[in-house]
């Protein structure tokens, strides 16, 4: 392994390890693991509707877990490690500062995925525990003209095992743009500037189409103008879809491609931008 390849990975496993040995990353796993469990108990009067209570509170939950352990993590270690000397260690070695960046993004990513994987196994053991039981109680043979364990899989497992892997998936996209974010921003800003920039990244993309759709009504000009200024912010409208996640519905293939490739490029071009200007910062 080349010494520059070897010094990201090493930057990388270091704020893998960082994140993941936090009491408040164990912590948050444990009570959020739990409040997806316990959410089957909080919809008994949904008539009819507990089960998309369900889905959009697991997957909600799960999302946030991530976006909390982002705001709250990736910004504080890139700051800390400015600020008291210690990537000025790194930096003096053999190492480019886009790949310091790089790593602390990657390995915030490796920590906030293995939670997301917890979590999405939780959720599917919840969806299993609320209805999966009783629709097996309903199988007739028969009827269904298969076997126990082909009904199991094709009627009851691989329809809520791809709708957990779609959340998981949206999850790791939302919360990688916000990484990216953070860890951008802490490169050049105090902590507290830094999680609150990024919050309200979170908040401002979360409602963007909106904005855009009022404006429009507003008349060519303005329309245009907003229209401009939201392809500068993150639209997480298109990774988190509402309506069809609270229905458990499976997106259709194309449209998840669609998002990991947006997802992809505005994470490569926010990090690029920030390796270029970091790579001018003076860092004593």
């Amino acid at each position: 392994m080349s010494p520059m390849r070897s010094g990201w990975w090493a930057v990388t496993r270091a704020t893998n390890g960082a994140v993941a040995s936090r009491g408040i990353t164990v912590a948050s796993l444990i009570v959020f693991s739990l409040a997806i469990f316990l959410s089957q108990y909080l919809v008994l009067f949904e008539f009819y509707r507990e089960a998309n209570v369900i889905r959009e509170m697991s997957v909600a939950t799960t999302t946030l877990w991530g976006l909390i352990l982002v705001i709250v993590m990736s910004g504080a270690l890139v700051t800390h490690e400015l600020e008291d000397r210690t990537a000025v260690l790194l930096l003096a070695k053999p190492l480019r500062r886009s790949h310091f960046l790089f790593g602390k993004f990657l390995g915030v990513m490796l920590a906030v995925a293995r939670g997301v994987a917890l979590l999405s196994l939780v959720f599917l053991f919840t969806l299993w525990v609320h209805g999966g039981a009783r629709e097996l109680e309903r199988f007739d043979p028969f009827e269904a003209r298969v076997g126990v364990w082909t009904f199991l899989w094709s009627q009851v497992l691989w329809p809520k095992l791809a709708f957990v892997l779609q959340g998981a998936l949206l999850t790791l996209l939302q919360v990688g743009i916000l990484a990216a974010l953070s860890v951008s921003l802490a490169a050049f800003t105090p902590v507290i500037v830094s999680v609150s920039a990024t919050a309200l990244f979170y908040i401002v993309g979360s409602v963007v189409r909106y904005f855009v759709a009022n404006a429009e009504a507003a008349g060519a000009f303005v329309g245009g103008a907003v229209t401009g200024l939201s392809y500068l912010v993150p639209n997480f409208g298109y990774l988190n879809p509402a309506v069809q996640l609270s229905e458990g519905k499976v997106l259709s293939a194309g449209y998840l491609l669609w998002v990991t490739v947006y997802s992809t490029m505005y994470v490569s071009l926010v990090l690029r931008i920030a390796s270029i200007y970091f790579e001018r910062r003076d860092i004593r």
